[in-house]
């Protein structure tokens, strides 16, 4: 499951730990670090993500079952459709923002490129919904 450590990724979250519970499944949860192609004024680089920030973060989630944590780098879309391949994954549990309009042409979105391209179903968790019932 990709994580970005949003609330919305944490809402996906809800989802896919019940699941793996009833399926006896690992729980393997992946973030991506994007390189920065330049810097910005805007991004400190105190706030740039790495892949030791993710791995501290990945230590302040509180997880009901065993999970197995990966960081990758790279494009998103690309790493977690590779990253579920390499690793034959049955499910990708997925959050998306649900970006429209100019900031879905200008971010794209992940979710969109991975349910093109993974070779397995992907479950697609919206930041706004109703939550999980077991």
């Amino acid at each position: 499951m990709p994580v970005d450590f949003s609330d919305c990724s944490k809402k996906a979250l809800q989802y896919a730990t019940p699941l793996a519970r009833q399926f006896n499944a690992e729980l393997t949860l992946l973030h991506v670090v994007e390189p920065y192609r330049a810097f910005s004024p805007e991004i400190p680089l105190c706030e740039v993500p790495t892949a030791e920030a993710a791995r501290i973060a990945f230590d302040g989630l509180v997880i009901e079952i065993p999970f197995k944590a990966v960081v990758r780098e790279g494009e998103p879309h690309t790493q977690i459709v590779a990253a579920a391949e390499e690793l034959a994954t049955d499910l990708i549990v997925l959050s998306t923002h649900g970006r429209t309009g100019i900031a879905h042409v200008l971010i794209g979105s992940t979710a969109e490129k991975v349910v093109r391209n993974a070779g397995c179903p992907v479950l697609i968790v919206r930041e706004r919904g109703h939550e999980f019932a077991e």
